[in-house]
């Protein structure tokens, strides 16, 4: 149905689209028809109106119970880093990082975390 789209997508732009929801176990091949479906995942996910995989990431903190986290983590994947500053000011952002990592913590989405974290607590004084 998409060569009859005004502007029609190239075939490896849809190959790579298809790769990509395959990946993320959005869509699987009907076993009957051999075309594409959406899974029970896809279908959640084709309801959310942001990137597959944080989608995907959304609905499984949803499962695991921990969905503040992770909207604080999508959120941070989806903007500048808070660490982002003047070359001038670049020793005092990297201490200001270096005081939220703990036990020399390897994930900036942890450390994203609570730097949203501090941010509330400071914000609810």
């Amino acid at each position: 149905f998409l060569a009859e789209a005004l502007d029609t997508p190239k075939k490896e732009v849809l190959d790579a689209a298809i790769q990509d929801l395959r990946e993320v176990g959005a869509i699987r091949k009907c076993k009957a028809t051999g075309d594409w479906e959406l899974t029970e995942l896809g279908g959640h996910l084709a309801r959310m109106p942001v990137d597959t995989r944080l989608a995907r990431m959304l609905v499984f903190a949803a499962v695991f119970g921990c969905v503040e986290p992770a909207l604080t983590i999508a959120a941070t994947m989806s903007a500048r880093s808070p660490f982002v500053c003047p070359f001038e000011k670049r020793e005092e952002a990297n201490r200001a990082k270096a005081a939220f990592a703990k036990d020399k913590d390897k994930s900036d989405h942890i450390l994203f975390c609570r730097v949203f974290d501090a941010w509330l607590d400071v914000r609810s004084r």
